[in-house]
């Protein structure tokens, strides 16, 4: 798509004009001040609105343009070094012509914007590169939006926009988060405590399990609903490699959610004390290494023409 090839000529001209000197470290959780500034920079015209923070390393600012569209800007630090910047875009009641030509505007403000105040612009711009790429070859690829994930060094970057296409009824949004590998095992750790709480407070079966117990109860199994994690195995994953052949139940298995593409998805094995099985795993930007520790897998299953199941993340344990 030649707007992507544009949008990508734009961020070179921006990224360049920061080359002379090193980018800007800033304290993390952002300040208003640091965020405002930036902003005010890179000549954007939003108004502040409000500030949130969940704890002392935690602060969210959000912020409108003209037109209504709401932008938000969420930072996390930590006392181990914990480094993490999101950029939210979210519009409504925008049609699909109206948000095409938004993200032609605008969608590589995201990069920019989250790039200078994580302080490594030269990746974000690379990673802008990866997505123009993307999108290029996988525009077609899910009617819900798409998710676009990748690890540079020891940062982590997740772009995820919903929907793409005007066949969803849900509001348009972007979310680009930029984070360094203890932000990303820390967030997994708490994803993993979130995901077994909410399961308690719905009365939803998530159970604690071995390989060898999964393969005991599968035939008993129900299968999941689009975004139900159902299993979570304590386990390393080995020989991880491409996913070839995309099980037609998986294909339909296609929630109003951002997926990542189904051949972007990898197989693994997956072994504890007492066994090993196959499983399918989303994209991830852990290594093979990282994955091959001991980490807590979450798991959904599917039932239909053949049963597999997919892990959704995986998280360390004991952080």
């Amino acid at each position: 798509m030649k707007r992507f090839f544009i949008l990508f000529l734009i961020m070179i001209s921006v990224f360049s004009a920061s080359c002379g000197s090193p980018p800007v470290q800033y304290p993390l959780p952002l300040s208003r001040e640091d965020v405002e500034s930036v902003i005010a920079g890179q000549q954007l015209e939003w108004r502040f609105e409000e500030a949130q923070s969940f704890d002392e390393f935690h602060t969210i600012y959000s912020f409108r343009d003209d037109d209504g569209v709401l932008f938000a800007v969420e930072s996390r630090g930590g006392d181990k070094g914990e480094r993490s910047v999101s950029v939210v875009i979210h519009t409504s009641g925008y049609s699909e012509d109206q948000m095409r030509k938004f993200h032609e505007r605008e969608s590589y403000m995201l990069f920019d914007l989250a790039g200078s105040l994580f302080g490594n612009p030269k990746e974000t711009k690379r990673f802008f590169g990866d997505v123009e790429k993307f999108m290029e070859s996988k525009e077609s690829c899910g009617q819900y939006g798409l998710s676009v994930t990748k690890r540079i060094g020891d940062n982590h970057f997740l772009y995820g926009f919903s929907p793409w296409s005007a066949k969803s009824s849900q509001s348009k949004s972007g979310r680009l988060t930029v984070m360094n590998t203890a932000a990303f095992e820390r967030q997994n750790f708490i994803r993993a405590r979130g995901t077994e709480n909410t399961a308690k407070l719905e009365n939803r079966p998530l159970e604690i399990m071995t390989v060898a117990g999964i393969k005991a109860a599968e035939p008993a199994v129900e299968s999941s609903d689009e975004a139900d994690i159902r299993f979570a195995v304590r386990g390393r994953l080995e020989d991880i490699r491409k996913l070839k052949d995309i099980p037609e139940s998986f294909k339909n298995k296609d929630g109003e959610t951002p997926l990542p593409c189904m051949e972007d998805y990898l197989i693994a094995k997956l072994t504890d004390a007492t066994g090993s099985m196959e499983v399918y795993l989303r994209p991830t930007s852990l290594s093979k290494e990282e994955l091959g520790v001991e980490r807590d897998h979450y798991m959904q299953f599917f039932s239909a023409e053949e049963s597999f199941f997919v892990i959704v993340f995986s998280a360390l344990t004991g952080l």
